[in-house]
């Protein structure tokens, strides 16, 4: 048996493992950790300008900005009395610097990684900056200065071979599934960052892929995808659809949509508080046209569960 088939056998084993009664409820601590894997648009056109607050920046610099923003807020997560402890495993895909195929785009000491841990991002940023944040303090809000590390810069070039990154992602995770199979693990999440067409395949399988990727998970559930479509577009900002007539007449963003995950049941409440609607049965996980703080807090109540990470397991 050659090692192909010993994994191909070993992903059966761990893919057929039974679900939990109650899903997407496992701890997240270093015995058993969960994962990350960000796809990053970085083809030509991510270099138009759009919108964000009160300037404008181009759709890379937002883009690289969400992931800086979510790999810190991950990194706090997993900061325990100033210990960084391994909760997640993290892996970056760009699409579009190399024209037709999709590469790991960890960069400067990180470069010939392709899974990280939160030991190794807590060490291997490529800079810092100061960004301006409001904290509600007994005199009210203020204004405080907090640093942020950075660890991806802006790229927007060439093509946009998506396919090739869901299906990178796909091998990802099927690597990280066999490696942990047998724990109680937090099914993995994917955030996909586009401002839509891709160049290596039509929209019917880009569907395709997503849906393979969504079937793989672990015992705790299935692989949450997130597609946060970044546009130019005048329409309303969008977080958690409940269906394509809240999107505008945007075939991109029908076809994200139809590539999200429905979002699990224990999030439904949350969502329906934020969106301020009564709860339904379904929300994509998924983005239109919004913010970074609109994009965080959508991360954020997306990846809940995780931070109750190390509660009882050090």
């Amino acid at each position: 048996m050659n090692n192909n088939q010993k994994f191909l056998d070993d992903l059966k084993v761990a893919l057929n493992v039974a679900r939990k009664t109650n899903l997407y409820t496992a701890q997240i601590n270093r015995k058993q950790p969960t994962a990350f894997i960000f796809l990053l648009d970085q083809s030509g056109s991510m270099h138009e300008k759009i919108k964000v607050n009160n300037s404008f920046k181009s759709k890379s610099e937002f883009a690289a900005m969400v992931i800086n923003e979510t790999l810190n807020e991950l990194l706090v997560r997993a900061t325990k009395a100033n210990d960084t402890r391994d909760y997640y495993d993290i892996a970056i895909i760009g699409y579009g610097s190399d024209s037709h195929k999709a590469n790991i785009a960890w960069t400067g000491n990180l470069s010939n990684h392709t899974w990280v841990n939160m030991t190794e991002l807590n060490q291997g940023f490529i800079s810092k900056d100061m960004i301006t944040q409001q904290k509600k303090t007994r005199k009210g809000i203020e204004e405080i200065e907090v640093e942020r590390k950075i660890w991806i810069k802006p790229i927007s070039e060439n093509q946009t071979p998506m396919k090739s990154a869901l299906l990178l992602a796909k091998e990802l995770l099927e690597q990280w599934i066999v490696k942990n199979s047998g724990l109680d693990c937090y099914p993995p999440t994917i955030i996909n960052i586009t401002d839509g067409e891709a160049t290596d395949a039509d929209n019917d399988e880009l569907i395709d892929i997503a849906n393979q990727i969504k079937a793989l998970g672990t015992q705790d559930g299935n692989t949450l995808l997130f597609n946060v479509h970044i546009s130019d577009s005048a329409s309303n900002s969008i977080v958690f659809p409940e269906s394509t007539d809240e999107l505008p007449n945007d075939i991109y963003a029908k076809t994200l949509f139809a590539m999200s995950s429905d979002m699990p049941q224990v999030y439904l409440e949350e969502i329906s508080k934020v969106k301020a609607v009564l709860q339904k049965n379904v929300y994509k996980a998924m983005s239109f046209n919004a913010d970074s703080s609109q994009i965080v807090n959508m991360m954020n109540i997306g990846t809940s569960q995780t931070n109750k990470a190390g509660q009882s397991i050090v």
